[in-house]
């Protein structure tokens, strides 16, 4: 194991000394399965620290309140992976910090840790593990930004903090789909300064799984994710949450299987407008469970509806708190063609408004059931039956 501050690297950690040269020097000299320790400091760097091929490295400090490293130049990475093929990295117990908020107009390079240089039939970067990392000021946490296909794969993030960040927590995409083994993000915590608003806290192209997300003040669109065939999003607690823009979607699910539960969402402001928190489009479905909507006292004028647009949807546990705000949510939007995407509502025919006109009958709703709410008579039930002549009609039962 290397300690920084041992001769012949000497690291200061006081927070004055320009400390860039002497953690290069110790984490090339580590190299593959080595381990590098920060001990209690504060590490300034000015210059980017560069990860090569070193499969196996571990980069661990001593606390990740105790142990800092703060780069003090806008507009430049901390950490940048530059090989592929690298795997097995572990990086835990630090903080890593930016002087200065930076943001995706003025430090759009302004990253915790970045993965880059990707190379014609690499692997990619596969099996790290980031585990009690504090992300401080970054305008991306983590980010991949290779204009290429850049896999990223297999990977952990476990208790991760972020502290005010200027565009996004995780940006993990390439220029085609992956279909490599999932991400995983466990006990991620978010606290957003109020007067921030940024991009979409995970903006992805990966298969993934999230157990476990706590976000803050963060405002419109939490996460967007797209060509991807199996992605688990569970037990997310989001407070205070705002929308500054119209039409917000806070969870965009997109081009794959989502399976969703647990999700508990408070929101304190919002425009005029229609919002949703579950949107995806008709190449995705999802099965969505106890999904809680509570719009805060004096939210705004607007509404929101817990599902929009997927091309399949069963949904159990569509709550709604019982604040005078609560007859602004909906089951669904208003813009999915009545419901039709839905299967099944707590395990129930979804419901169509009364003086809606059912779809045309025909194959893909064969056994598909629907029931219209009536206003002033009896409410009607109806299946979708093929005839012995092989027409389709909608039947009432």
């Amino acid at each position: 194991m290397i300690n920084v501050k041992d001769a012949p690297y000497n690291a200061a950690g006081d927070g004055r000394t320009d400390d860039t040269k002497a953690i290069q020097n110790a984490i090339n000299a580590a190299g593959a399965f080595g381990k590098v320790y920060f001990p209690k400091g504060s590490y300034r760097i000015t210059n980017t620290i560069a990860i090569g091929r070193f499969p196996g490295l571990s980069i661990v400090g001593e606390n990740w309140t105790a142990a800092s490293i703060k780069m003090d130049v806008d507009n430049r990475p901390i950490f940048r992976f530059t090989s592929m093929d690298t795997h097995s990295v572990t990086m835990e117990e630090l903080e890593l910090t930016f002087t200065r908020l930076q943001t995706k107009d003025r430090n759009p390079n302004g990253i915790a840790v970045e993965y880059t240089n990707e190379t014609s039939n690499s692997n990619g970067l596969y099996h790290h593990v980031y585990r009690k990392l504090r992300v401080v000021n970054a305008g991306y946490g983590f980010k991949t930004t290779s204009s290429g296909q850049l896999p990223v794969w297999g990977c952990k993030w476990e208790d991760i903090m972020f502290w005010t960040v200027g565009t996004t927590c995780f940006y993990i995409r390439s220029s085609s789909a992956i279909g490599r083994p999932m991400n995983m993000f466990s006990n991620i915590k978010i606290f957003q300064d109020p007067s921030v608003v940024a991009s979409s806290a995970f903006d992805m192209q990966t298969e993934f799984s999230l157990d476990s997300l706590n976000c803050e003040n963060w405002a419109n669109t939490i996460l967007k994710n797209d060509s991807a065939f199996n992605c688990i999003i569970r037990y997310v607690h989001v407070e205070h949450h705002r929308i500054t823009v119209n039409y917000s979607l806070m969870f965009v699910l997109e081009n794959g299987a989502y399976d969703v539960s647990g999700v508990s969402v408070s929101i304190k402001s919002w425009t005029n407008s229609v919002h949703t928190v579950l949107q995806g489009d008709g190449k995705s479905v999802l099965n969505a469970r106890n999904i809680y909507i509570n719009p805060e006292q004096g939210v705004g004028s607007g509404n929101i509806s817990a599902i929009g647009t997927f091309g399949k949807v069963v949904a159990s546990g569509l709550l709604r708190s019982g604040s005078t705000e609560a007859s602004k949510v909906s089951d669904y939007a208003t813009y999915t063609n009545n419901g039709w995407n839905f299967y099944s509502i707590d395990g129930l025919p979804p419901y169509i408004e009364d003086g809606a006109s059912l779809p045309p009958a025909g194959a893909a709703y064969r056994g598909r059931m629907f029931y219209k709410r009536s206003n002033g008579g009896s409410d009607v039930l109806y299946i979708c039956l093929k005839g012995a002549d092989g027409s389709y009609a909608w039947k009432v039962l």
